[in-house]
Order: C-alpha cells, then sequence, then structure tokens
C-alpha cells in the first residue's frame, strides 16, 4: 500500500530503515542510492529494483546520523554522526565524528580527526567536484567552522571559523563553489563569501 498522502510509485520502493531517514545522497552514476537513518544505519539500494546492496550498522545505544555524502569517484562515502552510550539510570558517553567508508565493501577506511587528536563533530559534509576536498560545517570550541580536508591523506587544509560573539553569527549551512576557490556560509542574518586562499570575506550579504 502507498503510504498517507502518496498518489503513486516512481520507480521501485526502497525500505527498511526503521525510524527516520536523515540524509540521501545518488552515487555519480545515478544507478544507487545512499540513506542514513535514525536507527544507526547506512544504507545503499540499487535503484532500479529498490533491492537494498549493503548495510553499514553504526555501534552504539543511540546513533543519530546526520549527513551522507558519495564522493565524486563514487568509491567512498562520507558519514556524521552522534554516538550515545545509555547505562542503567543515564547516559553514560557521547561522541560524534565524521567517518570514511568504502561504499562497496563498507569496510570503515577512517576517522577523521582534529589537530589535538578528538574526532571531528559535524553535522553537514559535502565534497568539491574533483574529489579532492571534503567540507564540514564542525562543531568547535568557538562555536562552529568550516574545515576543508584531504579525503586521501586526512590532513586538514582549512578552516574557516566564525569567532565574533553572538549565536547569531555562528554557521548554519554552507557551500562550495565549482571550482574549489570560494566558499559561501550562511547564519542567521547574513551570507558570506569567502576566498578560500586568503581566508577573508569577498562579499557579504545581511538579512
Amino acid at each position: 500500500p502507498l503510504p498517507a498522502g502518496a498518489r503513486s510509485w516512481v520507480g521501485s520502493p526502497c525500505s527498511g530503515h526503521a525510524g527516520r531517514v536523515t540524509g540521501l545522497s545518488f552515487s555519480p552514476d545515478g544507478k544507487t542510492l545512499a540513506s542514513a537513518g535514525s536507527d544507526g544505519t547506512i544504507r545503499v539500494w540499487d535503484l532500479s529494483t529498490g533491492e537494498r546492496t549493503l548495510q553499514i550498522s553504526l555501534p552504539g545505544d543511540s546513533v543519530d546520523l546526520y549527513d551522507i555524502e558519495f564522493s565524486p569517484d563514487g568509491a567512498m562515502l562520507a558519514s556524521a554522526q552522534q554516538m550515545v552510550e545509555v547505562g542503567w539510570f543515564s547516559i553514560s558517553g557521547m561522541a560524534a565524528d565524521v567517518r570514511l567508508w568504502d561504499s562497496r565493501t563498507g569496510d570503515l577506511l577512517s576517522v577523521l580527526q582534529d589537530g589535538d587528536g578528538r574526532p571531528v563533530h559535524s553535522g553537514r559534509l559535502s565534497f568539491s567536484r574533483d574529489g579532492e576536498v571534503l567540507a564540514t560545517l564542525s562543531q568547535t570550541h568557538a562555536g562552529r567552522a568550516v574545515q576543508l580536508w584531504d579525503p586521501k591523506t586526512k590532513a586538514k587544509r582549512l578552516e574557516i571559523e566564525r569567532r565574533e560573539p553572538g549565536m547569531d553569527l555562528m554557521f548554519s549551512a554552507f557551500a562550495l563553489a565549482p571550482g574549489g576557490k570560494s566558499l559561501v556560509t550562511t547564519s542567521s542574518n547574513e551570507m558570506v563569501r569567502w576566498d578560500l586562499e586568503t581566508k577573508q570575506p569577498l562579499w557579504k550579504v545581511m538579512s
């Protein structure tokens, strides 16, 4: 049966997540779809049949997956998540990180770590078109920062951090320019385009 409010199926339905679907990403060839769910799983689907071809289950009593992204060559998946360990009477531990996976086997390739060895706490991910950069919108000591990573070496190339006080100026979203030389960030009251070589604003639009 169709879900409530739906008029018809488009293609083959992909069903299986035991909870909300929190992220989706097409493979570069458009033949498969990766989905992230509040059930703590990443699933890869064959869009011609609706069949699941891969499932990755993250450890933890409660896992919130925030985002999922295919790399431009389709060989890698990047995921952002928070994991909660629940004790007898309270939460015993909480961790958040960004993980890189082999999209064909589901093997864990690496966990991104900041300069002090801490896992990166991110809610949004984006690969550059050439696959040479993975951008994350990450939580830092000062608020939020857009961090650019080399997916091959796992090294952080650059960070743009909002240091002005006030929640209104914290980054809420970002977009990498196609050429990879500039970046646009948004907050609740402004949109800024940044030069990635100088880390300086090129222009700013106030809301």
